[in-house]
């Protein structure tokens, strides 16, 4: 009875130290894992931040102007524009001189 006694524990705490240690390799598995992801993520977020930083030198009007003017021919407009400050009074009141107008007619 000792002997079976003796056996079947000898059989538990080797199950035991199997179950442990695969369950250790499995967690370090997964730390390595998510290590790599995660220097991954760092390396694409470099890269978004590169090409962000790359599209905002292609719409910067001092690079763009001249490759327009040079390579496309183009030429920058340099009519001045102006304001105009009207009144919404004066702007009724025109509008109830062209209404009288129209009906007039």
């Amino acid at each position: 009875m000792n002997k079976q006694l003796g056996f079947v524990i000898g059989l538990l705490f080797f199950v035991f130290l199997a179950s442990f240690l695969a369950i250790k390799l499995s967690f370090e598995n997964l730390q390595a894992e998510r290590a790599k992801k995660e220097e991954l993520i760092a390396v694409l977020q470099n890269q978004r931040l590169g090409l962000i930083a790359q599209e905002q030198s292609f719409e910067n009007e001092a690079r763009v102007v001249p490759i327009a003017e040079m390579e496309l021919g183009l030429v920058k407009e340099t009519i001045s524009t102006y304001h105009l400050d009207v009144l919404k009074d004066d702007i009724n009141t025109i509008q109830l001189l062209v209404n009288k107008k129209n009906e007039s007619k």
